[in-house]
């Protein structure tokens, strides 16, 4: 199994190779819940489960000669210490699931038997407490002549010059594989007089236009910065959008999984992706 950190600054360093690091010892298949609960007189009752930040101790072994280790060691630590300066998250990855993390404490030290290795533990902190996989797709936009066909066929049928209905109003049918409900991003392209999408159980409407060269975006993840959730980009501006949702409408719901029809006007292409969280990564 491959597992790989990568620093917010876009350097990978695989954990799982014998030459320059190497992952010692490590357990990220280890999580609890913590419940909110009301004393009752035969125990408990739970209210909700929540989580604390996660963390993870673990052990790398640096080995090669001597400059090879400095070098090595010198290089992985400045780029952790760059994400905690800059407090933007690395990711520790394993297999297809990944987890937003800083490594927070870190004691290095000469193995004692081998002039070669060096040890160095660490201390895994994610303040997110869920691994994360991501499913991705992209509905591309009904051709004009699939449209006006379409219009064709239903002007022919009921005799009017135009069609009272958007033609191309069309479905698109996903599978969310996973067990619980969950948060995902769509970017819609324009041209668009505004965001009126359906994913599932979620209606999307935001009252603003998406210029041809633009596109706008809605992310239900929580743990993102307030102005993120829901913005538009035109013209290399960027405009929060979150104001402009329709009020009978959330931008903040997770859809549910399973067999999911996502339902737009199709005039230009959405790119949808769906996190699917878990408390420790995949069993593979």
């Amino acid at each position: 199994m491959n597992v790989i950190y990568t620093s917010s600054d876009g350097k990978s360093y695989p954990l799982t190779v014998s030459f320059p690091m190497r992952l010692k010892t490590a357990n990220f298949h280890s999580f609890a819940w913590k419940p909110e609960a009301t004393s009752r007189r035969y125990g408990e009752r739970v209210s909700l489960w929540g989580k604390d930040v996660a963390k993870y101790p673990a052990s790398i072994v640096f080995r090669g000669t001597h400059a090879q280790r400095q070098e090595a060691l010198d290089e992985f630590h400045s780029s952790v210490e760059r994400d905690v300066f800059y407090n933007t998250p690395g990711r520790l990855i394993w297999g297809g699931w990944y987890i937003a993390c800083f490594i927070s404490s870190s004691e290095t030290y000469p193995s004692e038997n081998d002039l070669i290795s060096t040890f160095n533990d660490l201390e895994i902190y994610c303040p997110y407490p869920f691994w994360i996989s991501e499913q991705s797709y992209s509905i591309a936009a009904v051709e004009q002549t699939v449209r006006l066909e379409t219009d064709k066929t239903y002007n022919t049928r009921y005799g009017y010059p135009y069609s009272y209905m958007a033609a191309y109003n069309t479905s698109e049918q996903i599978y969310i594989d996973h067990y619980a409900p969950c948060d995902f991003r769509i970017v819609l392209h324009g041209p668009q007089d505004n965001l009126n999408v359906t994913i599932g159980n979620v209606h999307l409407l935001v009252n603003h236009a998406i210029p041809e060269t633009g596109y706008m975006v809605v992310d239900t993840r929580q743990d993102i910065p307030a102005d993120k959730h829901c913005y538009l980009v035109a013209g290399g501006a960027e405009t929060n959008c979150f104001n402009y949702r329709n009020p009978t409408t959330t931008l903040l719901e997770k859809v549910e999984p399973g067999r999911v029809k996502v339902t737009y006007n199709r005039r230009s292409r959405l790119d949808l992706t769906i996190y699917r969280e878990r408390s420790e990564p995949a069993w593979i």
